[in-house]
């Protein structure tokens, strides 16, 4: 932390964002199982790139 800085470590912040992928990520994923379109999940900013091209390409 910078001089003067009123923010300090907060062991409870931590543990929410260690367990990001294990509470919400899921609960999302089980209430889009059942939806009427497709849904593209992408793990990395380059999976979006190709896609945004084939995109392009398709118009």
């Amino acid at each position: 932390m910078t001089s003067g800085c009123p923010e300090r470590f907060d062991p409870a912040f931590f543990y929410c964002i260690a367990r990001c992928n294990a509470g919400p990520r899921l609960r999302t994923g089980r209430l889009l199982e059942g939806a009427a379109c497709d849904i593209i999940r992408f793990r990395a900013p380059a999976e979006l790139d190709g896609w945004l091209e084939k995109l392009e390409d398709n118009r």
